[in-house]
């Protein structure tokens, strides 16, 4: 592998490698695993570390459980790698969609789980649909292990909690009993080649009729991916109908979400959109949830 402006590559194979090479390099170092986003990084000159960990070699790449039981993904399995597996297709397709979506196939095939959390972009797929999920970030460091909720673990675009010399080395996502319907609407241009102008996802535990459990998760509408709060309070305990996931959509896009006008979207073009992929993403999961496909 070769990596711009870097003087020298470590290839740790055990985390506890890896983290003694990252305490020793302190700030002068740069974990990478698939590349997608650090190599443009270190191209375009936003980061210049002396030092790259590639963490690729370490045993971190499968998907276990079940989701009866919840799912442990280590953080170095790939976007590829998710995308074809048949647990996932069976009992969590969300987030198989997320993969689908989440670039051309040379990012598919590299992209890991870990890194699209890590990079911290708040229209990053995988975090959008995980922190609807509930998800539990889990971390290793020179201080030992600890664990984050994802929707806590982002501090802004491009900051996370981690803290000096740590590695994420798995994502938990928590058991869902019964029934549930989970849908994800990402609103781009070119489709799978496009990072997000929207992204809505949503998770509906329905109680007969009504929402039991509801969490909508959005992205590319403020700093970090965030849970929809305003969203959630018109939803849970209700009635479900159409009515009301069009109710929740329009206090998602009011009251949740924050906009900017950038090279991609307009703040209003983002207002509109959210209102609209918070309504699919709600009818779609609700419609999962009771049967439907």
């Amino acid at each position: 592998m070769v990596a711009p402006l870097a003087k020298e590559i470590f290839e740790p194979e055990t985390v506890e490698e890896a983290i003694n090479i990252l305490h020793r390099k302190g700030e002068d170092a740069a974990i990478i695993a698939g590349g997608t986003d650090l190599i443009i990084s270190l191209r375009e000159g936003v980061i210049q570390p002396a030092n790259i960990v590639d963490i690729i070699k370490l045993p971190l790449n499968y998907i276990k459980g079940s989701r009866a039981k919840g799912f442990q993904i280590g953080a170095t399995t790939t976007a590829k790698d998710i995308s074809t597996s048949g647990l996932l297709k069976k009992e969590l397709p969300i987030l198989v969609d997320a993969a689908i979506h989440l670039g051309g196939p040379q990012t598919i095939e590299l992209a890991t789980i870990g890194g699209n959390i890590c990079n911290a972009s708040p229209c990053a797929n995988f975090t959008n649909v995980l922190a609807a999920l509930d998800t539990v970030i889990k971390i290793k460091g020179p201080d030992g292990d600890r664990e984050m909720m994802l929707k806590d673990f982002f501090r802004g675009p491009g900051i996370t909690g981690l803290k000096r010399a740590e590695v994420v080395t798995e994502i938990e996502i928590p058991a869902i009993p019964g029934a549930y319907g989970a849908s994800y609407v990402k609103h781009t241009l070119r489709k799978e080649m496009d990072i997000a102008i929207v992204g809505a996802a949503a998770l509906i535990i329905p109680d007969a009729n009504k929402v039991g459990k509801i969490r909508v998760a959005l992205g590319s509408v403020g700093a970090t991916v965030l849970l929809a709060e305003n969203a959630r309070k018109i939803l849970e305990g209700k009635t479900f109908s159409s009515r009301l996931a069009e109710s929740a959509g329009k206090a998602a896009a009011e009251k949740d979400a924050s906009y900017i006008d950038d090279v991609r979207a307009s703040a209003a073009y983002r207002k509109k959109i959210t209102r609209i992929a918070v309504k699919k993403a709600v009818l779609d999961a609700w419609s999962m949830a009771k049967g439907g496909k």
